[in-house]
């Protein structure tokens, strides 16, 4: 083939750095291409544009520096739900920008309900199973979906199939609820709703102890269980312009997928900064949208100036010398921070879970605080500078997924002018979750100028929790600290727009609720553990220190009765009577 003058021209553009790599045809010499191109002093590398089908283990890219990696118009296949598609791992100062990753079709499952009845297997959901979806979808985790709006159904909740039976019509199979059959079906499901369900897989991006490295212009389809997750490390990662979406219909089907993968969108766990989250559109996703937060380790020996504490995964510890602990205490809702002074390895072996049979005995360390401490076993122990601290979450859209848009446990954070429309629960909630061992509590959050419509219409009932299109608490430990809620847009909500807990020292002000409370609560999502007003626009309780101040709410409808709502739990709030102001159109 002649060299042509174009070509030559952009070679000699290059810098001496720059390298292009990379064969579609041979997709399996692509690892091997981009370490020999570092290998050889490449800081600038282009891969050839084409589709890439990964095999097995995907692609690993471990102790890259200072690199730039461009895959505009590239393609990564994953072909191997075991493993993660992309892996970064020990990486600094990298940017990977401009891929479209995708599984080589959906995993997730889907059909539409052509009839509802009961047998001798008891009561079921008759499903014709869309083409180029599994037709082995077990429906574990399920959600019924509105097949125009792909939104999940108002007023129902998470489906789990008792069993799936295949019927003679090819892709016809009955999903049994795991219930009686005696129990009516929910009402708001109906012929003609989709059923759709979770599947296998791994991580479309893995970026585990990366630090300073950018993740940008990607798009991901298809995916897998998660389509960004961010452990541990110096972190400061950044995310900038990326997208999670449905994709096109598979190969031999016709019908666009109602989930975009299997759970959340983007996950950051442990680091020691949190993520640049910026002007990225995450949608579909049967989970949490963006997710930040570290670990909660069960303490199981105080003795004064020792702990110890649990491991995670018999392999690594949060905790160091000259970080803090926070301690806390769910059941007598108490809460102290100390310093470490010394981490060492420990004797003690954590018990086996009696409800796992293949569970087995922890390891555990010991960590020495600077003062003596009284904590029962049982209690949690997390780090603050381990939790994402300094997250930073601008410009982003949420919609249409199951769960929270973002959900948040880490100080130093910054939620701005992002518009989350159609999260199945609460738009953004500020939590630690001790249930699923993920910390710790928040201080210095400013939650401004976000645009959230249509939240917290299903999945939302007394054990969610999260009463608040905004929601902050601390599970009764005042440990939540200085929280500003300003200058946020709520429209079309009929439960709280903020519910706040739990926490010292808050500001809510300059909001703006529209068209709030004009239709009823649908059954099922008026109510909540933590005991909020549900026709109340702002909700307080176990606070100490809220000021309330110049709030709007206009066309608020017949279903809401008051702006604010104070429990006699809260103390030193403010503004209760003049902190919103009620407008006509």
């Amino acid at each position: 083939m002649p060299v042509t003058v174009a070509a030559l021209l952009a070679f000699a553009s290059l810098p001496a750095s720059a390298s292009t790599i990379g064969d579609p045809a041979h997709p399996e010499l692509l690892q091997s291409a981009i370490t020999d191109a570092i290998a050889g002093g490449a800081k600038h590398i282009t891969v050839t544009p084409g589709k890439y089908m990964l095999g097995t283990p995907g692609l690993k890219l471990v102790g890259l520096r200072d690199v730039m990696i461009d895959a505009y118009k590239v393609e990564l296949v994953s072909q191997d739900y075991n493993n993660d598609t992309i892996t970064f791992k020990y990486c600094t100062n990298v940017t990977f920008r401009g891929a479209t990753a995708h599984c080589a079709s959906p995993q997730t499952g889907q059909g539409r309900i052509v009839s509802i009845g009961a047998d001798a297997g008891g009561s079921y959901y008759q499903v014709k199973l869309d083409d180029g979806y599994p037709r082995n979808a077990d429906f574990k985790i399920a959600y019924f979906m509105d097949p125009v709006t792909k939104k999940m159904k108002a007023g129902t909740d998470a489906f789990h199939a008792k069993s799936v039976v295949a019927e003679a019509t090819p892709g016809l199979v009955k999903v049994y609820r795991n219930a009686p059959a005696n129990v009516a079906p929910n009402p708001f499901i109906a012929i003609g709703d989709y059923l759709v369900c979770r599947g296998p897989g791994r991580m479309m991006f893995s970026v585990g102890e990366c630090s300073n490295c950018t993740f940008q212009d990607i798009t991901i389809y298809w995916g897998s269980l998660f389509g960004f997750i961010d452990t541990r490390g110096d972190g400061a990662n950044r995310y900038i312009h990326d997208t999670i979406t449905y994709g096109p219909p598979p190969p031999g089907g016709t019908a666009v997928p109602m989930l975009s993968q299997t759970a959340d969108g983007l996950h950051s766990a442990g680091t020691k900064i949190g993520p640049l989250v910026k002007d990225c559109t995450f949608e579909g996703m049967p989970d949490d949208a963006i997710a930040v937060h570290g670990n909660f380790d069960k303490i199981y020996q105080c003795t004064g100036y020792k702990l110890v504490v649990s491991m995670y995964r018999d392999i690594y510890t949060q905790f160091r010398a000259g970080e803090p602990v926070r301690l806390s205490d769910d059941a007598t809702s108490r809460f102290e921070e100390a310093m470490v002074t010394a981490v060492s390895p420990s004797d003690y072996l954590s018990p086996a879970d009696p409800a796992k049979p293949d569970s087995k005995p922890g390891k555990c360390v010991e960590i020495t605080l600077d003062h003596p401490v009284t904590f029962p076993a049982g209690a949690l122990a997390s780090n603050p500078s381990r939790c994402g601290a300094g997250y930073k979450l601008i410009g982003n859209t949420i919609r249409n997924h199951m769960a929270r848009g973002m959900l948040l446990k880490a100080d130093n954070g910054l939620v701005e002018n992002n518009t989350i429309d159609g999260s199945t629960i609460a738009a953004i909630v500020v939590l630690p979750q001790p249930s699923w061992g993920e910390g710790g509590f928040s201080r210095n959050v400013v939650i401004r100028r976000n645009t959230i419509r249509n939240t917290g219409y299903a999945m939302t009932g007394p054990k969610s929790g999260y009463p608040g299109a905004i929601t902050v608490a601390g599970n009764g430990n005042m440990a939540n600290e200085n929280i500003t809620i300003e200058e946020n847009r709520f429209e079309g909500l009929t439960l709280d727009a903020i519910s706040v807990a739990d926490t010292k020292n808050v500001k809510i002000r300059g909001n703006t609720m529209i068209d709030c409370f004009r239709s009823p609560s649908i059954p099922g999502a008026i109510a909540s553990e933590r005991g909020a007003d549900p026709t109340a626009l702002i909700w307080i309780a176990n606070c100490d220190g809220v000021s309330i101040s110049k709030n709007t709410a206009r066309n608020m409808g017949e279903f809401g009765k008051r702006g604010v709502a104070v429990a006699a739990t809260a103390k030193n709030v403010t503004g209760v009577d003049d902190g919103v102001t009620f407008q006509k159109r």
